[in-house]
C-alpha cells in the first residue's frame, strides 16, 4: 500500500498527511469502499507519534514504546484495495480548491479530489537564545525522529529544556537508548498541574500514561529540574556546555542561579505550532488562540473548514496530541462520507460516536494543559541584542527592535526591512519569535499577529520541480490543458 510510484490524478477524497489523524481517516474511508489517496513528506506513514522505523523490523519497545506497534497496527487497518499511501511526496502547493500540486522524486505532479482532508500536522517551537544556532543544538522532536527512523542517537551527552509533556517521553527513549541525560529542565514550576483538570475522571487514560512515564524515568534514574531552563548554548563550531538557570512563574530569570552543564546535545521544545500553509493556500479561514499564541484553521462542528469539500483533522485544530487526532480523523472521515452521499454503516456510525467521546474529553484536557505551559512573554528576555532570530536570513535581535519601533509594531514592515521570515522556511522556525518581540511596540498591548502570507512553494524545491507549472506570461501557473 505504500509507495513512491506517483500518485493517480484524480481520488474521491485525498488526506494531506499520515500521521494518527491522516491514518485513522484512510482507515474508515477505505473500509466504506471510497477511494483514498493519502501523501505525505516522510519515507513512512506514521507522523510523529507512530514514525516507523526505516531499519529492518522496529526499535525495542523498552525503548520507543508501544507506538511503532501501535502505528503499525492502524496502518495495517487501511484496505490496500481502495486506498494508496505514497511517501517522500511533498505537497507544495494548490490549483485551486479541489487540486494540489506535488513532487515526488524530483517530479511534480497534480491531483484532484471530490473532497480533502488536511492532516499536517504540527512543528516544535523555537525560543531563540544566544547560541542556539550551534551545531548539537537541535529540537526535541528532531532528536526523536533519529532514534525511531534510524536508531540514531543525538549526542552523548544530552541536555533537555524546554515545558510540557513531550520532555517526558524524548528524555526516556533516549536514556533507554544509552544517552546520557545530563539534565533535563522544565520551565514551569507548577508540579500539580494534572490534578486540576475538570472532570478528572473523563482522562484516567492519560494519568495512567504519565504515571507510566514517571516510573521508567524512576526506573531509569532521571530527574526533572523544575522551574529551569537554558539560558545560552556556549560553544565554538559545536556545542561544549549549556547555561542553564531558575525561573519564576512570570518566567523571568532568577538572578545569581545559572549553572555551566558539559554536553555535545542540547535538545529544546516549547510547545508545538500547527502547520496551516496548504490550509491557507487554499483560502480557508483561520482563528487566532491566545493561550497557544497562534493561529490555527478554523472549522465547523462537522470538521469542515470555510473551504466546501475541505475538511481537517489534528494538531491544524487546535494542539491536542495523538488520541485527539486519531478521533478527529474518524470524524473529518465520517463527515467526508456523508459529504460525498454515502450512508455510514452501523459501525461507522459507532465510532464515529466514540471519536467524538474522545474528542471532547481530550480537547478539554489538552486546553487545561496548554493554559498549565502557556509561554509568558518574559521569556523572550533570553534574547540579547546580537543574538540571532532569524537564522535563514541571519537576522539579529537588534534589527527586529529597532524597526519594530520605527514602524509601532508593524509585522509586516518590520518583515519587508529585515527579511525576517523571508528565508528557507518561510518563518515556520522564526515566526512564533519574531512576532512576540514586534508586539512589545504595538499600541495596542492585545494586538493580534497578523500570519505571514502563504507562497508557493511552501518548501524549497528545485527549480525543475516548479518551473513546468509555472506561466511566465501570467504571472502563475499554467493552465490545466497546459501543464505536465
Amino acid at each position: 500500500m505504500t509507495t513512491q510510484q506517483r500518485p493517480p490524478a484524480s481520488t474521491d477524497v485525498l488526506v494531506i498527511g499520515a500521521g494518527p489523524a491522516g491514518l485513522s481517516a484512510a482507515a474508515l474511508l477505505s473500509d466504506a469502499g471510497v477511494n483514498v489517496v493519502v501523501l505525505d513528506e516522510n519515507a513512512r506513514p506514521g507522523g510523529q507519534y507512530y514514525r516507523q522505523s526505516r531499519l529492518a523490523g522496529s526499535l525495542p519497545e523498552t525503548i520507543v514504546g508501544p507506538s511503532q506497534e501501535a502505528g503499525r497496527d492502524l496502518i495495517g487497518k487501511i484496505k490496500a484495495d481502495h486506498a494508496t499511501i505514497s511517501t517522500d511526496t511533498l505537497v507544495w502547493g494548490v490549483e485551486d480548491s479541489k487540486t494540489i500540486l506535488y513532487t515526488q522524486g524530483g517530479h511534480s505532479g497534480r491531483i484532484s479530489a471530490g473532497a480533502i482532508i488536511l492532516a499536517t500536522g504540527a512543528h516544535e517551537r523555537v525560543i531563540p537564545f544566544p547560541g542556539w544556532t550551534l551545531p548539537g543544538v537541535m529540537t526535541a522532536g528532531a532528536a526523536q525522529t533519529l532514534l525511531k527512523a534510524q536508531g540514531i542517537l543525538p549526542g552523548k551527552q544530552v541536555v533537555i529544556a524546554g515545558t510540557g509533556p513531550f520532555l517526558y517521553p524524548v528524555s526516556t527513549q533516549l536514556a533507554a537508548a544509552g544517552a546520557e541525560l545530563a539534565a533535563i529542565c522544565e520551565l514551569s514550576r507548577d508540579r500539580f498541574w494534572p490534578l486540576r483538570v475538570k472532570q478528572p475522571y473523563r482522562h484516567f487514560h492519560i494519568y495512567r500514561e504519565a504515571l507510566g512515564y514517571l516510573a521508567r524515568m524512576r526506573r531509569l534514574g532521571l530527574h526533572v529540574s523544575m522551574g529551569t531552563s537554558v539560558v545560552e548554548a556556549v560553544g565554538d563550531v559545536a556545542l561544549r556546555a549549556v547555561v542553564v538557570a531558575e525561573f519564576d512563574a512570570a518566567h523571568s530569570e532568577i538572578p545569581g542561579t545559572r549553572r555551566t552543564i558539559p554536553a555535545d546535545t542540547l535538545l529544546t521544545s516549547f510547545s508545538f505550532v500547527p502547520n496551516v500553509q496548504i490550509a491557507r493556500l487554499l483560502g480557508c479561514e483561520l482563528r487566532w488562540d491566545p493561550v497557544q499564541q497562534a493561529h490555527f484553521v478554523k472549522a465547523d462542528g462537522q470538521l469542515q473548514t470555510s473551504r466546501e469539500g475541505v475538511y481537517l483533522a489534528g494538531e491544524i485544530a487546535g494542539i491536542g496530541g495523538h488520541r485527539v487526532a486519531k478521533a478527529e480523523g474518524i470524524l473529518a472521515a465520517a463527515s467526508v462520507l456523508e459529504h460525498l452521499g454515502h450512508r455510514l454503516a452501523p459501525e461507522a456510525v459507532q465510532k464515529r460516536e466514540a471519536a467524538s467521546r474522545t474528542r471532547s474529553a481530550g480537547r478539554q484536557f489538552a486546553h487545561h494543559m496548554l493554559k498549565s505551559f502557556a509561554l509568558k512573554p518574559k521569556i523572550f528576555d533570553l534574547t540579547k541584542p546580537d543574538t540571532i532570530v532569524c537564522r535563514c536570513e541571519s537576522v539579529p535581535r537588534r534589527e527586529i527592535d529597532y524597526h519594530a519601533e520605527m514602524w509601532d509594531g508593524a509585522q509586516r514592515a518590520v518583515k519587508q526591512c529585515t527579511r525576517a521570515g523571508m528565508g528557507r522556511c518561510q518563518g515556520r522556525m522564526c515566526g512564533f519569535a519574531v512576532a512576540q518581540l514586534v508586539r512589545r511596540y504595538c499600541a495596542a498591548a492585545d494586538s493580534i499577529p497578523a500570519p505571514d502570507t502563504a507562497r508557493m512553494p511552501v518548501k524549497p524545491l528545485a527549480l525543475r520541480e516548479v518551473a513546468p507549472w509555472l506561466d511566465p506570461t501570467q504571472g502563475g501557473l499554467r493552465p490545466t490543458d497546459q501543464t505536465p
